[in-house]
């Protein structure tokens, strides 16, 4: 049956309450609608004063919630229903293959969560985010077997550190947590508070010998973390395992804003910050869960060496090697029996060798190792070099294929549209990444609006801040200063064949005009490495009211 939306006073709510409106809290959304209240957000709200809330009250009793929390009698059936969810299969490789370590991870999580407090704080942090609900679970696993390889003592008691160490994020606005985007510098500094909410949460359950799991699990090897710039040498083993698989397991899962990074494509990543890790930790966890990143040199069990050359994210025990004595290429057979025994040596990829890896793959037109590829040199340029150095570039090479007719025009076609997808997914991550505050106009002719060149212009001005509006050119004077007054415009610049005087009464205004083949030609001055700002750049364009520029 529907549900009816009632105003209920929040000294009277109980827990488990489904939100019918989304809840702000001091002006911040603190949960969407939908989502249930726990016993802590209700104490929140009461705590701030807040007098009352809507909430949906069902019909049916008994479809006041359709969640499942964790209790003594379905722990082991939940247990392993998450680590259904957490596709092991891909991320886990020889982890929990051995029927031993299976009934130690559950029996250990069976024994934790027979405390009351630990279940009740743990069924909290599932209704209240998720994915931070699977995230401690995937880390309590991976982290208490590896730490078990490793020898840690005293390991049954910080396993419980293992599996609580995010439990700062209830104290973490869920419109940051679910946020299906990259978050903001200053969400990030809301975020890095869950590390000192954590420590005081494990304060408040007795766990004071585990606290500093809580408060330090994003502290480096070289002393970038945070919250207290630590060292490798003031970090405890036990709180190095937690770091390296707290990051291996973000990398890994499904986020709100972006999909899952194959095991093998996550220890790239983190073999290129490497610095940020113990190094001998981070080696001895690669052969622990024996999935290798490309360019690896491996030995083999016959005793050769191998380099790995391609790993399928759905088998990634199984990879495509090329032998170091005579170059023939292998996939490793499924009944195992040509194995990696060893990782010699992982040889990181400079940004020349993926420039280089992601034309190759464009002529060669493999869409997914260019996608692959794009990542990863995404990840390590700034985002004008996005443009600059990598999409601009790529369709002036595509053009001259084209040109040059080493490229059907079939095959153009079809990259140039991978391509633009790329470029649009950028376009839009910067938008919601930097929330411009200052905006400007395009004026510009039908035709050309959904060109790759004012594409590259609007990235442009993203990662200046500016918010670029684009408007027809043949929209009115009028409409055109009803448009500006809405949206405060710094500038507006004109792309079209033909100048047109407009404005004529916004002398404050700066007014830019430019021909598509003046767009064009602009773009590519880009191309490369440039000293001057968008704005320097752009000043050769700008126009008075009574100036006609020759055409």
């Amino acid at each position: 049956m529907k549900d009816i939306e009632i105003k209920a006073n929040v000294l009277e709510l109980t827990e488990g309450v489904v939100l019918a409106r989304d809840l702000f809290v001091e002006g911040r959304l603190l949960m969407k609608e939908g989502n249930f209240l726990t016993s802590r957000v209700i104490n929140l709200l009461k705590n701030r004063n807040v007098e009352h809330v809507y909430i949906k009250n069902s019909l049916q009793q008994q479809n006041k919630t359709e969640l499942i929390e964790l209790s003594t009698e379905n722990v082991t059936e939940q247990f392993f229903s998450v680590l259904a969810e957490l596709s092991i299969e891909k991320r886990y490789g020889h982890v929990l293959k051995n029927a031993d370590d299976i009934e130690y991870i559950k029996t250990l999580f069976i024994k934790i969560m027979q405390n009351e407090k630990y279940r009740s704080i743990l069924n909290d942090l599932k209704k209240w985010d998720s994915y931070t609900y699977y995230h401690s679970i995937d880390v309590f696993v991976l982290s208490t077997l590896f730490a078990k390889q490793e020898g840690i003592p005293s390991l049954n008691h910080k396993a419980i550190g293992f599996l609580l160490h995010d439990i700062g994020n209830l104290y973490i606005p869920l419109s940051i947590l679910q946020k299906n985007a990259k978050i903001t510098h200053d969400e990030y500094r809301i975020i890095k508070k869950h590390t000192i909410e954590g420590f005081h949460i494990f304060e408040s359950l007795g766990l004071y010998d585990l606290a500093y799991l809580a408060k330090s699990h994003h502290e480096n090897h070289n002393g970038s973390g945070y919250p207290d710039g630590l060292t490798g040498t003031e970090m405890t083993r036990e709180l190095e395992v937690l770091h390296l698989i707290d990051v291996y397991s973000a990398i890994t899962m499904k986020k709100y804003y972006r999909e899952a990074i194959g095991a093998a494509d996550a220890l790239t990543f983190i073999f290129r910050d490497e610095e940020k890790f113990n190094p001998q930790l981070l080696s001895r966890f690669v052969e622990f869960i024996g999935i290798y990143p490309e360019n690896s040199i491996v030995r083999l069990s016959d005793k050769s060496y191998a380099i790995i050359k391609e790993v399928n994210e759905q088998y990634p025990l199984l990879p495509l090697v090329k032998r170091l004595d005579n170059n023939q290429l292998i996939e490793l057979p499924i009944n195992y029996q040509l194995t990696i025994e060893k990782m010699i040596k992982y040889n990181k990829d400079t940004i020349s060798s993926l420039f280089n890896r992601f034309y190759e793959e464009i002529i060669n037109e493999n869409i997914e190792g260019m996608k692959k590829t794009y990542l990863k040199i995404s990840d390590a340029i700034t985002e004008n070099e996005q443009f600059t150095k990598l999409f601009i570039p790529t369709f002036q090479i595509l053009n001259v294929l084209l040109k040059e007719q080493k490229m059907s025009e079939t095959r153009y076609k079809k990259i140039t549209k991978e391509i633009t997808t790329l470029l649009d997914a950028k376009l839009l991550s910067l938008q919601e990444q930097h929330q411009p505050t200052k905006s400007i106009l395009f004026l510009i002719d039908y035709k050309y609006q959904h060109h790759y060149y004012l594409k590259f212009l609007q990235g442009f001005f993203l990662t200046e801040k500016f918010y670029p509006f684009i408007v027809d050119a043949s929209t009115s004077e009028t409409e055109v200063t009803n448009i500006l007054n809405c949206c405060n415009a710094y500038s507006v610049y004109i792309i079209r064949d033909q100048y047109e005087p407009v404005l004529s009464n916004n002398q404050d205004l700066g007014i830019y005009y430019l021909t598509f083949n003046q767009l064009e030609q602009f773009i590519f001055s880009l191309s490369g490495d440039t000293t001057l700002t968008l704005e320097q750049s752009l000043e050769k364009y700008k126009i008075s009211q009574n100036f006609l520029p020759s055409l």
